[in-house]
Formats: C-alpha cells, sequence, structure tokens
C-alpha cells in the first residue's frame, strides 16, 4: 500500500513550479491531489489534474473570500481533506522604498492566504487527523533588503507554523514548514531570460558553483514534502526546515 493511499491533499499554486512537483509525487504516493492556481491556469491545472489524478480549483489568493470557497470545493467535489500544502507565493522585488499598496499585496498571499486556508480547513483536518506544510523560504530567516516585504511574508509563514502547532495538536492534526534554497523552475528560467544582461547559461552557472553542482530540484522538495505528509512524520509537528545546500552564512 502507498504510504498516502486515499488521502485528499491541496497543493496551491500546483499549476506549475514547485507546487506541480509537489502534486505529481504525492499523487505517486497514493493521494488524490487537489490542484490549484489562477483561473487563467485552468487548462494547465486540468491536464495535470488528469495526468495526476486529482481535480482542479481555481482561485486568486489575494481575495480574501477565496481560500474558503476553495476547502468548500473540495469538500462538495471530494468529501474529505487530509493534507494542506501551502505553496502558492509571490516573490516580487522591492525594498524599503515598497508602497504600502506593494506590501500589502505581498503579505496577502504570502501570509494572509495560508493562514486563512487553515482557517478553513481545520475543522475537516481534524476529522482526518490531518496535516499542513507550509513552503517558505531561507529569505524568512536571513531577509534581503532587495526582497523585503517578502522576506517578511516568509518569516510570518515560518512564526505561524511554530506558534499553530501546540493548538493543532491537541487535535491531531501536525504543522511543519520548508525555508527552501534556490530552487530551479520555468519561472526562475523566463526571469533569466528576460533579466537584461545575462547569458543564456547564466543559470547553468549559477548552479554549478552550488555544493551538489545544481539549483535545487521541484522533486527534492516534493520528496520531503511527501514524508512529511505521510505517517512516517506523524510523531513531528511545528518544525521549520532550512531546505538548502548552503547554510545561512555561506
Amino acid at each position: 500500500m502507498k504510504r498516502l493511499e486515499g488521502r485528499v491533499v491541496l497543493v496551491t499554486g500546483s499549476a506549475a513550479g514547485i507546487g506541480e512537483g509537489i502534486a505529481r509525487r504525492i499523487a505517486a504516493e497514493g493521494a488524490a491531489p487537489v490542484i490549484h492556481g489562477r483561473e487563467q491556469e485552468q487548462a494547465v491545472g486540468e491536464r495535470i489534474a488528469a495526468e495526476t489524478g486529482g481535480v482542479f480549483v481555481a482561485g486568486e489568493l489575494s481575495d480574501p473570500d477565496v481560500p474558503c470557497r476553495i476547502v468548500e470545493a473540495i469538500i462538495q467535489r471530494l468529501d474529505r481533506l487530509d493534507g494542506l500544502v501551502n505553496n502558492a507565493g509571490v516573490s516580487w522585488r522591492g525594498g524599503i522604498e515598497s508602497s504600502a499598496e506593494f506590501f500589502d499585496s505581498i503579505l496577502a498571499i504570502n501570509a494572509r492566504a495560508p493562514f486563512l486556508l487553515i482557517q478553513s480547513a481545520l475543522p475537516h483536518l481534524k476529522t482526518s487527523r490531518g496535516c499542513v506544510v507550509n513552503i517558505g523560504s531561507k529569505l524568512g530567516r536571513n531577509g534581503s533588503h532587495t526582497l523585503l516585504p517578502y522576506s517578511m511574508s516568509k518569516a510570518a509563514l515560518a512564526n505561524m507554523t511554530r506558534a499553530l502547532s501546540g493548538p493543532l495538536a491537541e487535535d491531531g492534526v501536525r504543522i511543519n514548514g520548508l525555508n527552501l534554497g534556490w530552487t530551479w523552475t520555468q519561472n526562475e528560467v523566463v526571469l533569466n531570460v528576460i533579466n537584461p544582461g545575462r547569458p543564456e547559461s547564466w543559470l547553468d552557472e549559477v548552479g554549478a558553483k552550488q555544493p551538489f553542482g545544481r539549483l535545487l530540484l521541484p522533486e527534492d522538495i516534493a520528496a520531503m514534502v511527501a514524508y512529511l505528509l505521510s505517517d512516517e512524520a506523524r510523531m513531528i509537528t511545528g518544525q521549520v526546515w532550512d531546505f538548502d545546500q548552503r547554510s545561512f552564512g555561506g
């Protein structure tokens, strides 16, 4: 029997990149993944859902009403929820000069939406004794002055992970997080292409300088998420791991 057999897991931002990698891995482990993306990603999301035996739900997480609607749609269609992976996020650049509107737009997606999703999912996770995995960033710990609101949003996500672990454990619900290092995704490739002055081989050159000769890949992260969702991690909660090849001082 596969270790996630019969479980329903929502992975936000899973129409591409890290989220897609997570959805495909947990499907291979026996879960029915709920693929989430924006409305303009529906065609891609529906294809991934069909390929993984899951379902697709659309919703813009900057809207505070959407998290509740997503959870309600899952329960209507699948009648249960065993896991939530808060992966969706934006990493727009901005420093101390950022406007209040810019700051709020990042916090709404990266911190408020995970909070509201957990809030909405919690009654169902209590029933299934399920778990939450929050996908953060190492910048939530050591920060970046050029990605200041982003860094702050990921610090908030890590803090929430730790703060909720005790109360959730009383109902048998686990919550953990991963602070990711630099990860290769198609979005990174696009950013590399549009960034003036960088050669096409720039990402490969960066990867070659890493301790293990490449950047992290979505499948690296997906393996750890699948473990945290499984019963093998049933005694782990309230932990936020640094998932990177380098120490924060390196």
